[in-house]
């Protein structure tokens, strides 16, 4: 019977212990026992095996886990996890995440391009759910007057329409945080132009936080990869008949390397493939059974393969591509990898644990230009959600190329923990002329100009779906999953080598005072430096016990 039990808190720590167990055998129970100093202090019992599970209210202490496994046919054995120490070590920032705010995320909406229909969220101050479905005004409640307006202006009946809870109690009260307990949505979808005339008038409500016009985003298109502008890196012709084995692409992947790379090589060499993280990727897709990824991933939500699923399969590869000899190696391969499509932001919000890397491979277009998610004030505040359970969130920084600082097409909703992801030149290090810039959590960058391979498109190895791979993979949206693999790997090595996971500000202030800078000037941030954020990690950790 292969066991692992490992056994984790914030670096900063705030009463909560997590433990994860992993084992290749068939589970009946385990029973859980938290001790310091040879006491038990708490128990715990799981027929999941797969669940993690946490301790809250601990004091600060060293502790450990043992656990009674019983397996299936009965045998009985017990797991000790390592030691860890349970500080408050208060050498890193702890800036709050922003709160949400009436003034700040109540107001316009926009169009996204190529979406047709969109429904309402509705954030209630306490109590404002019951007075929304039943405080009346001349005889009729607030709901059923928006419901009317529905009813007239579509092909609804009273039936289609209800009010529901975004997230149950126990997905919104996960760990602690309780920030969308009064997120509802009415569950109809209609057009732009009169759901946001329906907002206009919910957010009026005092009791009303903000009512969002959310797009649906199932099966959204995607993303166009931006102009090569640059003759000097024109592509060569490429042979279109693919060899009957595929080739070790792995020396391609320079953006492993040290210099204006991430150094992941060197991480590898000391034994960092990010083992004991959990990613969750959402993008346009994945062809779940190309050659480089199969039983390294697991796919929660994905479209149809019959359509365009090559975005996604690129950004996967960076990410978890197996080690083997052929095709990519993936930056984290050592990783739990877990696959959304991008209409499964909330399923992300149900599942993220703290110390998870969460990659949002995804940019709205709007009026024609590409902007971040964080647009849409819903996206916005499920994003902070995450960051303040502990989670750390980063997403594409998009290729409009624009200052965020001041563009129409761009809702600032402020800092909500968040980084994003901009994209920079292979050997200059510098911002790429098409991505987006200067937002205040513009913190991070990494390639992406045509320079990127990885799985997918066929621009390298013309073939199936299950055996293409790409040399030119570009844009925000290579940039993105090249720094959540990055991010992978640092938050390992914080969690096998000391017990403790980075949150979304402690990160950033990893990247920050590790990463290079050549892009700080072009207001894209850092790029991650792997290596150098284990040397600052094992400084600050040793130092601090």
């Amino acid at each position: 019977m292969k066991n692992e039990l490992n056994i984790f808190c914030s670096v900063n720590f705030d009463g909560f212990i997590y433990i994860d167990f992993n084992t290749s055998e068939q589970i009946d129970n385990v029973r859980y026992k938290l001790c310091s100093n040879d006491v038990v202090v708490a128990e715990k019992e799981s027929v999941d095996v797969s669940e993690t599970i946490f301790f809250a209210g601990v004091d600060e202490g060293d502790y450990t886990v043992i656990a009674t496994v019983t397996a299936q046919d009965q045998n009985i054995i017990d797991v000790s996890s390592p030691t860890i120490h349970a500080k408050n070590r208060r050498f890193f920032s702890q800036t709050k995440s922003v709160q949400t705010i009436e003034r700040k995320l109540k107001g316009k909406n926009h169009i996204i391009d190529g979406v047709v229909d969109y429904f309402l969220e509705i954030k209630f101050k306490a109590g404002g759910d019951k007075k929304f479905k039943h405080e009346n005004v001349d005889g009729v409640s607030h709901f059923s007057s928006f419901t009317r307006m529905l009813i007239k202006n579509t092909d609804l009946n009273i039936n289609d329409i209800s009010l529901l809870k975004v997230f149950t109690s126990a997905i919104s009260n996960k760990h602690g945080y309780n920030s969308l307990g009064n997120l509802y949505k009415i569950n109809a979808t209609a057009s732009f132009d009169l759901l946001d005339k329906i907002s206009e008038q919910i957010e009026k409500l005092d009791y009303v936080e903000y009512c969002a016009v959310v797009p649906v985003t199932d099966n959204l298109t995607p993303v166009t990869q931006p102009l090569f502008n640059d003759s000097s890196r024109s592509h060569r012709v490429r042979s279109l008949t693919p060899p009957t084995a595929t080739p070790d692409f792995s020396a391609k992947q320079t953006y492993l390397d040290a210099g204006y790379g991430m150094n992941v090589r060197a991480a590898w060499a000391l034994e960092n493939t990010g083992s004991n993280v959990n990613i969750r990727h959402l993008d346009f897709g994945v062809y779940h059974n190309h050659e480089d990824l199969k039983g390294n991933i697991t796919v929660v939500a994905s479209r149809s393969e019959s359509e365009d699923c090559n975005h996604g399969t690129a950004s996967t590869g960076i990410i978890a591509a197996v080690k083997n000899t052929l095709g990519v190696t993936g930056i984290a391969h050592g990783a739990k990898f877990y696959f959304y499509d991008t209409d499964y932001l909330d399923l992300i919000v149900k599942d993220a644990l703290p110390g998870d890397i969460v990659s949002l491979n995804v940019q709205f277009s709007i009026n024609g230009t590409y902007v971040p998610v964080t647009t849409n004030k819903s996206w916005w505040d499920k994003i902070n959600a995450l960051v303040n359970r502990g989670v750390v969130v980063i997403l594409a920084a998009g290729n409009g190329g624009d200052d965020l600082r001041n563009l129409a097409e761009f809702d600032d909703y402020g800092d909500n923990g968040s980084m994003l992801v901009g994209a920079c030149e292979h050997d200059t290090g510098r911002s790429c002329y098409f991505s987006n810039y200067s937002h205040s959590t513009s913190l991070v960058n990494s390639w992406g100009d045509w320079s990127v391979t990885s799985t997918g498109y066929g621009s390298l190895q013309m073939a199936e779906n299950e055996r293409s791979y790409c040399d030119d993979f570009s844009g925000t949206s290579s940039a993105t999953p090249l720094v959540s693999g990055a991010l992978a790997l640092i938050q390992s090595y914080a969690k096998n080598n000391y017990g403790v996971y980075f949150n979304a500000h402690q990160m950033r202030d990893v990247i920050v005072k590790t990463g290079g800078n050549e892009g700080v000037v072009d207001g894209i941030g850092y790029r991650p430096n792997i290596v150098a954020a284990m040397k600052y990690i094992d400084t600050l950790l040793q130092t601090s016990e």
